[in-house]
């Protein structure tokens, strides 16, 4: 290649026809003795002639591609499931003259076209890229408009499309792009106009969704975007991706998303924000009923599950449509202003009437509470591998809704009583929890292997001194204990809360000259008295000034802490 090498190595990369009164340690050091341009042809064939007899440049050529395709990204770029033309194979084809042949006569380097403002970049890449399929990427509607002459005869060849419609009339002008048949279109992303779609349908232009024009989609992402849609998904859909889109020009009802729903036997991720509320004409009736007298709609294949919308139509949602056993599914119920005016808004308006048909909640050995104002969140982790997340926020911070912190741990207590909790992390205000509301807690998870405590956002919060308290006392005599012998209620009596606890993690709590610590020490000299395990691992971070040295009080707070535990990690959270 280009690179500089010592002058004591051997030519046998050139040739052996040279006249032997050829001075070869002369001209291999001529060769090697600049690297900058130069119009002497003589020397440009023998660099050439270096480079094609380097050991890489001699790999066949389908692995030198292999090769350079697999080149890392740039930073910005790592991670991004998008396509990109920004990976260092670009660069690689200023490395030598073969390395440059090699990458402009392979299409798979220039099939990936994603245009800026500019659509010079397009023509250069399609002229390159042969018959290979293609991927396109548009951020500018312009752009995209003014391409249409070179887009329109290689619609045949389009693998992926992403574009952004800035305006509504731009849907109209792509017409003979997107309205018509693809027949190698895999991935279809559409985003439209920023805000709302228009309440007029005549104020839109409306894009007309034909599964039969995509006979190969996979993947289906449109935002913003007026929908006509009538009929079933298509066959081979593997995501369905809808955000602030309506059906127009009437809406549809919920049985007929249903339907539609039904035939996504293929689907792996479904994300609906916002879409039922728009699209549905009404909603049903709340019935405890409903889950029995109705079919479900049961997606097989389903691994990911994103749905937001009013909490009414989060119920209505999880009332006519199983879960999937595994994966991720996220639940969102936004409410606003509106919804405040002589509501009942309340922590189980996401949930069916009936919330024991979700079984998720009985089998859940993980689970993270978060209450703070605004907003109210329960996640959960079952051994399926499947994790469960329901939240409650506001749209805007206009929207005020104050909930109370001992009401919202009442209801996650009883909606997750029977599931084996081991780990349970909650973030709130503790400190405002209600002494009894907390034990209550506590008592209904006696599996607890790992506990955490943070702050809310607002924090840091002051420590929850009741949660030490409750800690290392005992727990309630079981039922059925009155029945036992004097030996079983002295060793009933004698457990504590939390008896298989091993870890337990307190994260930005306010520093208050160090107050909990006393307070901490005697809970767990408490627990010890009350043949309690030995913790196993304790973690405090605390908030407090960075510009004074806590050296010497961490010194005297670890020799307290850290012979009563295996692992103690002590952290500061400057101000």
């Amino acid at each position: 290649m280009g690179d500089t090498a010592s002058c004591d190595v051997t030519m046998n990369g050139l040739p052996d026809v040279l006249p032997p009164t050829v001075d070869r340690a002369a001209l291999q050091t001529r060769i090697f003795s600049s690297q900058c341009s130069t119009s002497d042809q003589e020397l440009l064939a023998l660099r050439a002639l270096w480079n094609s007899r380097q050991p890489i440049n001699k790999l066949p050529m389908e692995l030198l591609v292999d090769v350079l395709m697999n080149l890392p990204t740039n930073p910005g770029a790592e991670g991004t499931e998008k396509p990109t033309n920004s990976a260092q194979w670009h660069k690689a084809m200023a490395v030598c003259r073969h390395w440059r042949a090699v990458v402009v006569s392979t299409p798979s380097f220039w099939r990936t076209i994603n245009t800026g403002q500019l659509s010079r970049w397009l023509g250069l890449a399609l002229s390159r890229t042969g018959q290979a399929n293609l991927c396109l990427m548009f951020r500018s509607t312009p752009v995209l408009v003014q391409a249409l002459p070179l887009l329109v005869p290689q619609r045949h060849r389009i693998e992926r499309l992403e574009f952004t419609c800035s305006t509504a009339s731009a849907v109209g002008k792509l017409g003979p792009l997107i309205s018509v048949p693809l027949p190698s279109m895999e991935e279809f992303t559409m985003c439209g106009q920023e805000g709302p779609p228009s309440l007029d349908p005549s104020d839109a232009e409306i894009f007309d969704f034909q599964p039969e024009n995509f006979p190969a989609l996979v993947k289906l992402k449109l935002t913003r975007v007026n929908l006509s849609w009538t009929g079933t998904l298509p066959s081979r859909l593997r995501t369905l991706d809808l955000r602030g889109c309506s059906i127009r020009p009437s809406s549809s009802s919920f049985d007929a998303l249903l339907g539609t729903l039904r035939s996504g036997h293929n689907l792996e991720e479904l994300t609906l924000h916002d879409f039922m509320s728009a699209t549905c004409s009404s909603l049903d009736p709340p019935s405890d009923q409903v889950r029995i007298s109705c079919t479900l709609v049961t997606l097989p294949r389903l691994r990911k599950l994103e749905v937001s919308d009013a909490p009414s139509w989060i119920a209505q949602f999880l009332s006519h449509v199983n879960l999937p056993t595994q994966g991720k599914v996220s639940l969102t119920g936004l409410f606003d202003v509106a919804d405040l005016d002589g509501s009942s808004l309340s922590h189980s308006c996401l949930l069916p009437q009936n919330p024991d048909v979700l079984t998720f909640l009985r089998l859940a050995t993980g689970a993270t509470l978060i209450m703070m104002d605004n907003l109210y969140g329960i996640a959960c982790t079952t051994p399926a591998p499947l994790s469960v997340s329901f939240l409650l926020r506001a749209r805007s911070p206009r929207a005020l809704w104050m909930q109370r912190l001992d009401a919202g741990l009442k209801h996650f207590t009883t909606l997750l009583r029977a599931a084996p909790l081991s780990v349970l992390d909650v973030q709130c205000d503790l400190a405002r929890v209600a002494s009894e509301v907390l034990d209550a807690a506590l008592d209904a998870f006696p599996l607890l292997r790992s506990l955490g405590i943070a702050s809310s956002v607002f924090g840091p919060d002051p420590f929850p001194t009741r949660l030490c308290g409750s800690l290392c006392t005992h727990a309630p005599l079981g039922e059925g204990a009155a029945e036992g012998t004097d030996a079983e209620k002295r060793a009933a009596h004698g457990r504590v809360r939390c008896p298989a606890l091993e870890t337990l993690r307190l994260h930005r709590v306010r520093w208050e000259d160090g107050a909990f610590v006393g307070a901490l020490a005697e809970c767990l000299r408490e627990r010890e008295q009350r043949d309690a395990p030995r913790l196993g691992r304790l973690e405090i971070s605390t908030s407090r000034s960075a510009e004074v040295d806590w050296r010497d009080v961490d010194t005297r707070i670890s020799g307290i802490l850290a012979p009563m535990v295996d692992v103690y990690e002590f952290s500061q959270i400057a101000w």
